[in-house]
């Protein structure tokens, strides 16, 4: 059996200096938006070190891994059932103007439903926290 070849140093050099990287733009997040946003890398390894050392961390990595594996079974069942309904559309004939139309309307519906249901709130969230406002006044 051969042995194993040994990573060149350089490569050990860029792992480090790739981490290192990471929490430098951590430690920067959580100076620039403050600890309710992002908590410091310190903050971080208590409460980590909390969870481990009390045991409930456990349990929530085994839910957490449950809630993924979930949402990627129930995103791939969705997808397959859409794939399939796609293919058979396309098979049965060629787009129809009024149905190509109709999905145009359901597609700005649901982009006009996503951005007030998730942007509206951040930004509401700035402008509570003294930044721009919502919207800009309209100049006469």
């Amino acid at each position: 059996m051969a042995a194993e070849p040994r990573r060149p140093l350089a490569a050990v050099f860029w792992g480090f200096f790739g981490l290192a990287l990471l929490a430098a733009a951590w430690q920067a997040g959580a100076v620039a938006f403050g600890p309710f946003v992002l908590p410091t890398l310190t903050e971080t390894g208590h409460a980590m070190w909390r969870l481990v050392a009390s045991g409930t961390a456990g349990p929530a990595l085994g839910a957490t891994i449950a809630h993924a594996l979930g949402g990627c079974l129930a995103g791939g069942a969705v997808g397959l059932v859409l794939g399939i309904a796609g293919g058979i559309a396309t098979a049965r004939a060629h787009f129809d103007l009024p149905e190509t139309m109709a999905w145009i309307v359901l597609a700005v519906l649901v982009l006009l439903l996503a951005d007030v249901l998730l942007l509206a709130p951040l930004r509401g969230w700035r402008a509570m926290r003294g930044g721009r406002p919502a919207a800009p006044p309209v100049e006469a």
